[in-house]
């Protein structure tokens, strides 16, 4: 069975190539190499939903975990847990109504990035720690913010929720101070998570 058969579904690949191959020639990469990038990525998102099988989430999973949140304790444990990092309702609605095809495109893509910017830093004399902790200094770490096996303090995982956000803050801080002023905060930061954290706080984000 096909499962991104429809003409709904065909436009929704067509857009995250689209946002990805955009996001990736913003960085300077050749067109070229965005698209090869954007179809892996893509591809493997694809290959995972169909691995899993069983029933989709539905577009509205958002407001869903929001009503849940009233009488379902687990879910009021999880998302009380996000809301002390700053995530509110509209960053759960805005990512988890979103198709499920791009979710798990983003992750890979975010995957993607960190692993080939680990391999050049590991290629240019770093260990293996150091390229990792170079990379989190460059992009964000999403996961459980009670995760303090690889990181900790202000380092930690942040939750996915607070992606689009992010992103959001990212091309608008690229946009004022440029480009060199924004990797220099963040080459001296002990991460980017730990950047994210403090805009949180100051209320810029």
């Amino acid at each position: 069975m096909k499962i991104f058969a429809n003409a709904e579904e065909c436009r929704i690949e067509r857009e995250i190539e689209n946002q990805i191959v955009q996001t990736i020639t913003g960085i300077g990469e050749p067109m070229k190499d965005a698209i090869a990038v954007a179809r892996i990525c893509i591809n493997e998102a694809k290959k995972q939903i169909r691995a899993e099988g069983g029933e989709r989430l539905p577009l509205n999973y958002g407001d869903v975990l929001l009503q849940r949140e009233k009488t379902d304790s687990n879910v009021a444990t999880e998302l009380h847990k996000k809301r002390r990092e700053g995530v509110t309702d509209e960053d759960i609605r805005a990512y988890w109504n979103t198709p499920e095809l791009w979710r798990r495109t983003m992750d890979q893509l975010g995957q993607s990035l960190m692993y080939s910017s680990w391999k050049g830093a590991v290629g240019s004399g770093q260990t293996d720690d150091e390229a990792a902790r170079y990379v989190r200094k460059f992009f964000p770490y999403w996961g459980d913010p009670d995760d303090t096996r690889v990181t900790s303090g202000d380092d930690r995982p942040l939750p996915v929720e607070l992606c689009l956000r992010e992103d959001e803050w990212v091309t608008k801080q690229r946009e004022r101070s440029g480009d060199s002023a924004f990797k220099e905060r963040c080459e001296k930061s002990s991460s980017f998570n730990a950047i994210i954290r403090a805009e949180i706080r100051a209320g810029r984000l």
